[in-house]
């Protein structure tokens, strides 16, 4: 009498758990670079609106000398925003370049958004 071979023995199981790991190892790789891409776009977009955010500070106070800097921390990243303005004389024209420079640290990395204008005094 022949017993009926029911389930599967552990070498098979093996096995298939192993083809699946490989199988998904790439996966997950991608799907980490894909968070850490997220975040990144997350923080530089968040850099360029507080860039932005000065530039019309600046153009709705008017006329400003020397350098400004002042931090934010918004999502758990510490953004500084340094401020550089220069008097341009242009006859018959004056104009006011302003460079808004937004730095940050994440991912172990340093980063920089800048956004520069003129404006009319």
């Amino acid at each position: 009498m022949t017993k009926k071979k029911n389930g599967y023995i552990f070498p098979e199981v093996l096995i298939a758990v192993s083809i699946l790991m490989i199988a998904l190892t790439p996966i997950m790789g991608m799907y980490i670079m894909a968070l850490k891409n997220t975040a990144n776009s997350l923080n530089r977009t968040t850099a360029i609106f507080l860039a932005q955010g000065k530039m019309e500070e600046l153009k709705s106070i008017g006329h400003l000398n020397g350098a400004l800097i002042d931090s934010k921390k918004l999502n758990g990243v510490i953004f500084n925003r340094e401020v550089s303005v220069q008097d341009y004389k242009l006859n018959p024209v004056n104009l006011i370049w302003v460079n808004v420079v937004v730095n940050w640290h994440s991912g172990g990395q340093d980063h920089q958004v800048s956004l520069a204008t003129y404006f009319d005094k």
